[in-house]
């Protein structure tokens, strides 16, 4: 019996071999793949805003390389991407990641996988939310294996994933421009809660971790308060900061795509989440620019050289950033006070949206016209 097992999978084998070489002996279906490769030049954008995805579509229709490749956007988040990255691939043996997506089919019925291999890649995502399980820094580590060109480039999105280890950047670049020039927010640093023996100035803002948009912050009224916060953060290995809670009169938000500049105000929730009295601009990460029930105003103002001259300060950030904004608060003393930068998931404006992501756009092509490996 043991020996008609052995050789009736023996038989299996050689059917399947006969197979899969019939197959791949098929040399209409290998040169179709290969002509399907090189007509078309990919463009990953990771982007979570499902108004987006047929926004893409229409932003990149008719775009071709200088040689005169189409270019074609492959839209999805990074909960709906797998990747898979090979530090040598095809006959060149260049490194080359090869990205799953999962969609849904058009007539809704059940998912369908496509595969893509990105010539370039556009980030509109954080690559770390809130829980464990919406940390995505893995695929980044991916692109960055196979050498995908990235806006923003992929090393400074990974610095941006801790706020610490930016604002101690924002810390260098006030010293070089000086404190009336670059007003940057007090703020205290502790790595655990150990470290909370000394309060910040009360009231304080404390901000827990690396969340975003509002999540694990909270205002601390006293330094009795302080201390029963420092107990509840001896419960996790996390650190946290402190600033100044600030009465403000507005938020202000300084845009930077490219050369292209925006200055915007943002008034009118009365919410505490806006360090205080601002409202918000879309996709921002600081407490300050929380929406929360109520009205608010967005208004574009004018960009002031000292507006620009924040934008241009931080867009030199971990070797230059091509997206950021500078986030401020204009107090009810009449003073500006730089909270934060975020980078290449900002939020846009409502008036000026799709021209921002034409914006965006064009620096992907520009990126796509750097030297990159032949195509397989």
């Amino acid at each position: 019996n043991n020996n008609l097992q052995v050789r009736e999978r023996r038989k299996d084998t050689k059917r399947s071999k006969s197979m899969w070489n019939k197959l791949f002996a098929n040399n209409n279906c290998v040169t179709e793949h290969t002509k399907s490769r090189a007509a078309t030049v990919a463009v990953l954008v990771v982007d979570g805003t499902r108004a987006h995805r047929d926004l893409w579509a229409s932003v990149f229709s008719g775009c071709t390389t200088k040689s005169g490749v189409p270019v074609v956007p492959e839209v999805c988040d990074w909960d709906s991407m797998h990747l898979t990255a090979y530090s040598e691939y095809g006959a060149s043996r260049e490194a080359a990641a090869f990205v799953d997506i999962v969609e849904q089919k058009p007539d809704g019925g059940g998912t369908r996988v496509k595969t893509v291999r990105p010539n370039a890649c556009l980030i509109r995502s954080q690559v770390r939310g809130v829980t464990p399980s919406q940390d995505y820094r893995n695929l980044l580590y991916g692109l960055q294996f196979a050498g995908v060109p990235c806006v923003n480039s992929l090393q400074s999105i990974l610095s941006f994933v801790e706020r610490p280890w930016v604002f101690g950047e924002l810390l260098r670049i006030r010293d070089r421009l000086g404190r009336e020039n670059f007003p940057l927010i007090p703020q205290n640093y502790y790595p655990s809660h150990r470290s909370m023996l000394i309060g910040p100035v009360f009231p304080a803002v404390i901000k827990v971790g690396h969340c975003h948009a509002g999540h694990g912050k909270l205002v601390i009224r006293d330094h009795h308060a302080f201390q029963d916060f420092a107990s509840v953060m001896a419960i996790d290995n996390h650190y946290c900061t402190g600033e100044p809670f600030l009465d403000g009169e507005y938020d202000l938000r300084i845009q930077k795509i490219g050369n292209c500049y925006r200055a915007y105000k943002r008034s009118g929730t009365g919410q505490w989440k806006t360090n205080t009295g601002a409202r918000g601009f879309p996709g921002c990460t600081h407490p300050a620019h929380t929406l929360s029930a109520g009205t608010s105003v967005l208004e574009e103002i004018e960009l002031t050289p000292q507006y620009k001259m924040w934008a241009d300060a931080a867009s030199q950030l971990f070797g230059g950033l091509d997206i950021c904004a500078v986030d401020a608060i204009h107090g009810t003393d009449g003073k500006e006070y730089i909270l934060e930068v975020n980078d290449t998931a900002i939020g846009l404006g409502p008036t000026h949206e799709l021209e921002d992501m034409h914006l965006m756009k064009d620096l992907i092509l520009q990126k796509l016209e750097l030297p990159q490996p032949a195509a397989q």
